[in-house]
């Protein structure tokens, strides 16, 4: 397996394990059972779901870091609120078979090699997300943080020209 980050690095080594995360922000769980690591790709009259056997490479597209190609939200289901800004990471999938698909997979991939290095990508869209550190109360003027807005819209241009997983191939 070969995989190429955005800032022109290579990572080369065999994959022993393939692990998804249990939610969209990556930053709970990881599974490992069969059914979650399926890859949902798309294409005219075609939808499947690919083993990581299947896949031949994945060229990842994200759009331009930018204030304008960014989307931002909070969620106040958390307390304090959850920030998070993502950006679109249009991925193609070339099966073993010749087909190309676009990736349709929102969770965050892990891929564990043989020494134990962890990459970790996603191939639909990149997040960046924070919990505030001040809770939200009756009495707050203006609840949302934009702030927290720019420190994550900053992370966002940082890594999409850093550690971005923006092409993998496996052998």
């Amino acid at each position: 397996m070969a995989i190429t980050r955005a800032n022109g690095t290579n990572i080369n080594g065999h994959v022993k394990r393939v692990e998804r995360s249990a939610n969209f922000l990556g930053d709970d769980e990881w599974s490992t059972e069969t059914a979650d690591l399926k890859l949902a790709a798309e294409g005219p009259g075609t939808y499947v779901k690919l083993t990581w056997n299947d896949v031949k490479s994945i060229a990842v597209k994200p759009s331009p870091a930018t204030v304008d190609n960014m989307s931002c939200t909070y969620s106040s289901d958390y307390n304090p609120w959850m920030y998070e800004c993502t950006i679109k990471t249009p991925s193609t999938v070339n099966t073993k078979d010749g087909k190309s698909l676009t990736v349709d997979s929102g969770h965050k991939w892990k891929f564990v090699l043989d020494d134990d290095t962890e990459i970790e990508f996603w191939l639909k869209k990149h997040i960046a997300w924070e919990q505030d550190s001040e809770e939200v109360t009756l009495s707050t003027t203006n609840p949302e943080n934009p702030a927290l807005y720019g420190k994550l819209q900053q992370r966002l241009k940082a890594e999409a020209k850093g550690d971005l997983v923006v092409k993998i191939e496996i052998q």
